[in-house]
């Protein structure tokens, strides 16, 4: 629990608000919407609607993070103030441009976002016991007990000092979405390592939490059943997971079919973002290569304008007028729409996918390959170190027969990676939950250095004797 007490006030002193993005103002404006109407429209947040006709209610994103906006602020005067500053802004059409609305207001955000991280700390512990316990007599009975525990501190300093603690005072879905995720591992951890029907049906349930919160958790539970249907006579677990996913998300669902007359769990929202995934698909050879080496957390851009023509990397640059995010925004999505319209098809994902993404497979495949590895960096420097370290560790628990449990502690958060990477943009932010497996990895080998100074010390009982 101290752990967890430092995590709060660590989020409490790093949390300071930074300027207002136009990914927050979309919040914090839908979240004003039902806060002063009921409803979970985002007509207003998307740039298509005044404020004087009534909301039309939509599913462009899943609703309880707004929800949790809206409900803090009425309890909160400064969160109100800026919701209410931030559709202000939205009805006069600053969608994408810093806006005059005060930067302070989130002090209660915080407290709420570190409770929320205190609960998945707990949850965290528990998927790495389980990991430990998996490893069994292989990983030895000292690092039985210490593995877990240095992972776990590990995670809370990652958690202060890493962009989630400086991110506690922004109003997106990123912190409550992370502790979710760090709850759902916990559970699915111990589900599989008492294979009790409750606990997957729990794990599924937190995974739909997670969804509501962050769409893309939703096709986790898919992505996760043809490994747990490899398992010989465990195969039902899947279904407790399966079904404790619909309990989650039934709710929201039945409000889609009626009053949209459609259960689709998003709409639009992710032919938006696909748009801006396959103008990536548009690389050339070159640079591919520099995209390897251009999103290298820190020095990548640096690295990459010593070894490339500039050419070779400029696109690849958010703010690059005619870079590839400018692409995905701008001609492709229009011609995308402008595809939709003469087809009078329903859905923008499904022309993209069909007119694009199949239309070049292999080109889709080939960029996913570095935005994959781009969203591993989390943490900066600390991603890239992570995955440094990952290799000599899971050859050599593999070799003593252990590396099951970390395995699969990190098939979860890869899979959503790899998701992330061939359906979105995939910025490390997408992806911190890699942050639970970024501490395995530092709690192991906190664990091993220490052992390997221990049998050095020719002081310490079982080191080495002096001659």
């Amino acid at each position: 629990m101290l752990l967890a007490l430092l995590a709060i006030f660590g989020q409490a002193l790093l949390g300071e608000a930074t300027p207002r993005q136009p990914d927050e103002r979309f919040y914090l404006t839908t979240a004003s919407e039902i806060a002063a109407s009921g409803t979970l429209s985002t007509a207003i947040a998307r740039g298509d609607g005044g404020g004087g006709q009534a909301p039309v209610p939509d599913n462009y994103i899943p609703p309880l993070y707004p929800m949790i906006l809206a409900g803090l602020a009425a309890i909160d005067p400064g969160l109100r103030a800026a919701m209410d500053c931030a559709r202000a802004e939205s009805i006069a059409g600053m969608r994408d441009a810093p806006g005059p609305c005060p930067e302070a207001g989130f002090r209660g955000l915080i407290a709420l976002q570190g409770g929320l991280m205190a609960l998945g700390l707990l949850g965290a512990f528990a998927a790495f016991r389980a990991m430990s316990r998996m490893a069994g007599e292989a990983a030895g009975e000292r690092n039985a007990l210490a593995w877990p525990a240095f992972s776990w501190a590990a995670f809370g300093v990652l958690l202060i000092l890493g962009p989630q603690g400086r991110m506690a005072a922004s109003p997106l879905p990123d912190g409550p979405a992370l502790a979710a995720l760090m709850g759902a591992s916990g559970l699915f951890m111990q589900a599989l390592l008492r294979e009790r029907p409750l606990f997957w049906l729990a794990a599924g349930a937190m995974i739909g939490v997670a969804a509501l919160l962050r769409p893309s958790a939703l096709y986790l539970v898919p992505m996760l059943v043809p490994f747990l249907l490899l398992r010989p006579g465990r195969r039902w677990a899947a279904g407790w997971l399966a079904l404790g996913l619909g309990l989650a998300i039934a709710p929201y669902l039945v409000r889609n079919m009626i009053q949209l007359d459609s259960p689709a769990f998003t709409g639009g929202y992710g032919g938006v973002i696909l748009a801006q995934r396959i103008a990536f698909d548009l690389m050339r050879p070159d640079e591919w290569l520099a995209a390897l080496v251009y999103w290298l957390p820190d020095f990548g851009d640096s690295l990459a304008a010593a070894l490339f023509d500039p050419e070779s990397y400029r696109r690849l640059a958010f703010t690059a007028p005619d870079g590839f995010y400018a692409i995905g925004n701008g001609p492709l999505m229009e011609a995308a729409r402008a595809r939709l319209e003469a087809d009078g098809g329903e859905s923008l994902t499904g022309v993209l996918i069909r007119d694009w993404v199949l239309e070049r497979p292999l080109a889709h495949l080939a960029a996913t390959v570095p935005l994959f590895l781009r969203g591993l960096w989390v943490g900066q420097l600390a991603g890239l170190i992570a995955l440094v370290l990952a290799v000599p560790m899971v050859i050599g628990l593999a070799r003593r027969g252990a590396a099951a449990g970390l395995c699969w502690l990190a098939l979860p958060f890869l899979l959503l990676a790899g998701l992330h990477a061939g359906a979105t943009i995939n910025i490390p932010r997408y992806n911190l939950g890699l942050t639970v497996v970024h501490a395995a990895i530092f709690g192991y080998w906190i664990v091993a250095l220490a052992g390997a100074a221990r049998r050095l010390n020719p002081f310490a009982e079982g080191g080495r004797k002096s001659p």
